[in-house]
């Protein structure tokens, strides 16, 4: 399925259900505000095989990906691309926070698997992610402003990469993993893979939980000694390691 310039391509409703829904094999260029949006109740759902460019259309209240709305459960989103998702000058939310992810999943939504999937080029979020238990396998998140957003503590990164977060503008603060506080004072876990910074302005971390983001066999790649890693908490375990280049 191709979408070409659309506002929305496929929309399940709030007041819809959909079970068992296969959706593959899907290309786009230029949305001003979803590709694939579901707001209704919905279980069994793949989404996969896919490669989706926002073209940074604006103007109509910002624009995602893929955005997983509504109450969900058991959803796969896997092997696929999407990204330049981009707030404008028409948006309202120009003069302060700038919003547009490449995929959103909200807090009704369990059982959430993400693989394979990389997301780029956007105003917010590479993976804003407030469903309480996904995992993100094999992912790349790169030039975000915050490359991953982890708001629940249950919520885990599984050798996934981070690339380069940018400002593109707007409040608030770049970085590769922004940790919220949805759900038990925050602890998420980072399990294998590397987190890239070309960019020493920004952190590896902003943690607003309590408790510290924990990386485990992970590598950290900052410029130099002046990076500052986390702000807020940050735990590296058993086989992380900080390289930092001598980049200026």
């Amino acid at each position: 399925m191709a979408f070409d310039n659309i506002r929305r391509g496929i929309w399940l409703k709030s007041t819809g259900s959909l079970t068992n829904g296969v959706m593959r094999r899907l290309v786009g260029k230029g949305a001003s505000r979803k590709f694939i949006v579901l707001e209704g109740t919905y279980s069994g759902i793949e989404i996969g095989d896919f490669d989706l460019d926002g073209d940074g259309q604006s103007g109509d209240n910002f624009a995602i990906g893929i955005h997983l709305d509504g109450t969900g459960d058991d959803v796969w989103v896997h092997d696929g691309k999407t990204g330049n998702y981009r707030i404008g000058v028409n948006d309202p939310d120009y003069t302060d926070y700038w919003n547009c992810d490449g995929l959103a999943a909200e807090g009704t939504v369990t059982n959430l698997r993400i693989d394979n999937v990389e997301s780029w080029g956007n105003t917010d979020a590479g993976f804003d992610i407030k469903a309480p238990d996904a995992v993100l396998t094999n992912c790349i998140s790169r030039e975000n402003k915050r490359n991953y957003r982890m708001w629940h503590s249950g919520v885990q990164l599984v050798e996934c990469e981070g690339y380069r977060p940018v400002h593109p503008g707007g409040t608030g603060g770049a970085a590769q993993i922004w940790a919220g506080t949805n759900g038990a004072n925050g602890g998420q876990r980072i399990i294998g893979g590397v987190f890239d910074n070309e960019d020493k302005t920004y952190p590896i971390v902003e943690n607003s939980a309590t408790n510290p983001v924990r990386f485990e066999g992970t590598e950290i790649r900052v410029p130099n000694a002046s990076v500052v890693l986390a702000t807020g908490g940050m735990t590296t375990g058993q086989g992380s390691c900080t390289r930092r280049s001598g980049r200026s």
